[in-house]
């Protein structure tokens, strides 16, 4: 009974092989004749799978992988197409020191990327997801991340000058002495995040909320937080030349020599702040509610339409 079995299951795993054989010979066959158009249409289709197949998480893209690409684009290449070559999913792909500029990353899945010193300025990285990415260094310059997520990202001198994060979510990331001069966070939502020593040099908040941040050794100059909602935040050593506040609420913060200069603060509304040597000059302070300073220097200031708390 045994060897009667033993030499049927044999005889099926043979004739399996034999038409494997068949397929495979028939198949090669087949590519050895058709003309290059259809090669090329087949070629295609395979792309077309393995992309699908990354993008359900089937495959990591290596490193190889994505400088194969690029070489093969030349010199004079503008752009790289990677979100069509390779699919969306680049979790865990080591992209470090790679040059990637004005590439397509719409919606891709960048999270654990290693992404260190990487230039990816002028790229389009809409609604991307840089959740647990490492980037100390990149450069994004004028790249564009808006509806961007950043979670547990680490971005310490990034260079984001004039790109645009609109509509970001930011939650526990890391920007010291990051270059964000310019960019632009209007409508982000960012919480416990550090812009220590970062240069946020004409960046735009407007209409942001902004809870449980660190804004420390920081240049504002020109800053725009116009409507914007700043609560439970770390603000010290900061230079708020020419910033504007326009209706911006500042809620429970710890203020501390702060200089605000030239600066518009019309309608700003303050509440519960604990401050303490803030200068104030040549600032528009019209409608401006519940500031409490101690320690404050208001230097030839109009009040008159100033609600103001314990000034000392």
């Amino acid at each position: 009974m045994y060897n009667r079995s033993s030499s049927r299951i044999t005889l099926i795993i043979g004739w399996n092989l034999v038409i494997i054989s068949v397929c495979l010979l028939s198949f090669y066959f087949y590519r050895s004749v058709l003309p290059a158009n259809q090669q090329s249409e087949d070629r295609s289709f395979t792309t077309d799978v393995k992309r699908i197949f990354q993008e359900q998480g089937g495959l990591i893209i290596s490193r190889l992988q994505v400088t194969e690409y690029i070489a093969k684009q030349g010199p004079t290449n503008k752009s790289l197409d990677l979100a069509q070559k390779f699919g969306s999913n680049f979790s865990q792909t080591n992209l470090e020191n790679l040059y990637l500029a004005s590439s397509n990353m719409r919606g891709v899945n960048l999270s654990k990327a290693n992404l260190n010193m990487a230039d990816l300025s002028e790229s389009d990285m809409t609604g991307a997801d840089f959740s647990r990415a490492s980037l100390k260094g990149a450069k994004m310059i004028n790249a564009i991340l808006n509806k961007a997520t950043l979670y547990l990202s680490v971005m310490d001198f990034i260079s984001l000058n004039g790109a645009s994060m609109v509509n970001a979510h930011i939650n526990n990331v890391s920007f010291k002495g990051a270059d964000l001069s310019g960019a632009d966070f209007s409508g982000a939502k960012l919480r416990n995040v550090d812009f220590t020593n970062a240069n946020l040099h004409g960046a735009k908040f407007d209409g942001a909320i902004l809870r449980e941040v660190t804004i420390k050794n920081a240049d504002c100059t020109g800053a725009s937080f116009y409507n914007a909602v700043i609560e439970r935040s770390e603000i010290h050593r900061v230079k708020f030349h020419n910033a504007k506040f326009l209706d911006c609420k500042l809620h429970d913060n710890n203020i501390e020599k702060a200089h605000f200069s030239s600066s518009d603060l019309r309608g700003a509304h303050f509440r519960n702040n604990t401050t303490n040597h803030i200068k104030i000059e040549k600032s528009k302070l019209d409608y401006v509610e519940g500031l409490s300073f101690n320690y404050a220097e208001v230097v030839n200031e109009d009040i008159a339409y100033v609600k103001m708390v314990n000034i000392e």
